[in-house]
């Protein structure tokens, strides 16, 4: 987070609390292969936190990389006209506006979503829905989506301590980081169609964990679509319909995790320490202590994975 000196005003602990900022609970859908919308549930973390949401789906259905993502929440100001005025953050005859603006640091993509805008003759309370949709493929890692006002037109009556720019954001309602299939990273997952190979295999071809990022080039795991017990994985309905995929994903960690702890990077990697965003050894940290994966020995990681996979998505 960048510490920055603004030369307006713009919203406080006092303004927040002055104005009445309210929010139920965030919904979140997406389109089915049939072109249905479907809300999801998330699987329940014991570690969750308040506006952190891991985007697990609860039946293992929803997939970022072939389905969109909408994220729906009902707000409101049950005062509004605190905004405006003296003791507010913008002139009494200037116009706001409420947006959504996104980041991805990870996926390298950002925007911002205008939703509605008001003066100081709004009724209230101010309701607001708000919404945003992402494509499918389109995020990795972590997102941020901060609920923010801006000044959409500045009045007459400007005076100084007043922004006089219009789309100047003048302070965050409300933020929420989501983190898709863990922080930084995603299953590493490589389609393959030759009869002549085995159902499924993993590839380790990273030679700095710290530094390289968790992504198809330096890890992979190999689905064969074309192997005669390719049905069996039943890929179409989703991760929790299908043990014999749970079982694979499970033996693909462990043995990333196995063939970690052979190098000379495990301990910093446990430590949490020295590796950068996205890298391998962020991706390894994150699962091993988000999910509680038990590495002191092959039997227990073995172990401990199984149930944590199985429990988050076989039901």
């Amino acid at each position: 987070m960048q510490n920055t000196i603004q030369l307006y005003r713009s919203l406080n602990d006092k303004i927040l609390e002055r104005i009445g900022f309210q929010e139920d609970l965030v919904s979140f859908y997406h389109l089915t292969d049939e072109g249905e919308e479907r809300e999801f549930t998330l699987a329940e973390e014991e570690d969750s936190k308040p506006n952190v949401f891991l985007m697990n789906d609860k039946e293992g259905i929803w997939d970022p990389n072939t389905h969109n993502l909408t994220l729906r929440q009902t707000v409101s100001i049950e005062n509004p006209l605190f905004l405006f005025g003296n003791s507010g953050v913008a002139a009494k005859d200037s116009r706001l506006g409420i947006a959504l603006s996104w980041q991805s640091r990870t996926s390298a993509r950002r925007g911002i979503k205008p939703i509605l805008s008001f003066d100081g003759s709004m009724p209230a309370p101010l309701n607001a829905e708000l919404e945003i949709s992402f494509a499918p493929n389109l995020l990795r890692g972590s997102v941020e989506i901060d609920t923010v006002i801006f000044l959409q037109r500045p009045g007459e009556e400007t005076g100084p301590g007043y922004a006089t720019k219009p789309g100047t954001i003048l302070g965050t309602l409300d933020t929420k980081t989501l983190f898709i299939d863990g922080e930084g990273s995603e299953f590493p997952i490589v389609e393959v169609e030759d009869p002549s190979k085995p159902l499924w295999w993993v590839e380790c071809n990273w030679t700095d964990p710290l530094t390289e990022p968790f992504s198809q080039e330096y890890v992979r795991i190999y689905l064969n679509l074309k192997h005669r017990f390719n049905k069996e994985l039943n890929i179409k309905k989703g991760i929790g319909q299908s043990p014999l995929l749970l079982e694979i994903l499970s033996s693909s960690f462990q043995i990333i995790i196995e063939r970690l702890k052979l190098g000379d990077d495990w301990t910093d990697i446990m430590s949490g320490q020295n590796f950068e965003k996205g890298s391998i050894g962020e991706a390894i940290y994150y699962f091993v202590n988000t999910f509680n994966w038990d590495v002191t020995s092959p039997e227990k990681l073995a172990g401990s994975i199984r149930e944590d996979i199985y429990g988050r998505f076989g039901g």
